[in-house]
């Protein structure tokens, strides 16, 4: 989970051209299993951005949940166990409401990182302007067209943290202590 941290994400949209490629390691073994019989284009297109970015951001997400969830009280598993829930609805009313501000802090940075990802579209995805990034570097570096760009990541910006802003506000009753205090009432 971590090793995307440890590599350059410059390198590892590199690597990914190597794995998706139309001589890649995917495709090489679609056609030596016999599924295809040429080579499935899969580099350039949003399927590659897609698939680079979800290595890159993946364990932003993973540690996330994974620090919410070593934050619940096992008392109130075992309370809920004790109670006559079986694995099921203990998951499902206990520990998914506990680990609920995990998932939304995992799917705010996502959400972040994602949004204003530049390499990762440049390299996997179609030549020219794809993603709104790539659209923003060629107005700077490729037409000099500094008043647009500029705009353009200014937009970005204010999309951007709008999206966070309603995103939080929205679903900060979700978690915390609400959840907590609700469980607490819930187990008196």
């Amino acid at each position: 989970v971590l090793s995307p941290l440890l590599v350059s994400i410059v390198v590892s949209s590199y690597g990914w051209l190597v794995i998706l490629g139309n001589t890649g390691v995917i495709n090489n073994a679609l056609i030596w299993l016999g599924i295809v019989e040429t080579p499935v284009k899969i580099m350039f297109t949003d399927i590659a951005i897609v698939i680079g970015l979800s290595h890159i951001v993946l364990p932003f997400m993973v540690l996330s949940i994974l620090a919410a969830l070593e934050r619940i009280d096992l008392a109130y598993l075992e309370a809920a166990k004790t109670l006559g829930a079986n694995d099921l609805w203990t998951a499902w009313f206990v520990t998914l409401p506990l680990a609920l501000p995990g998932f939304l802090a995992g799917t705010t940075i996502v959400f972040s990182l994602a949004v204003s990802a530049y390499v990762t579209p440049a390299v996997l995805g179609a030549s020219g302007p794809n993603f709104i990034t790539t659209l923003i570097f060629q107005q700077f570096t490729s037409l000099f067209n500094w008043p647009l760009g500029a705009a353009i990541a200014a937009m970005l910006l204010v999309v951007a943290l709008g999206i966070v802003f309603l995103y939080v506000r929205l679903f900060s009753r979700y978690g915390g202590p609400a959840v907590h205090a609700q469980l607490a009432d819930a187990a008196k």
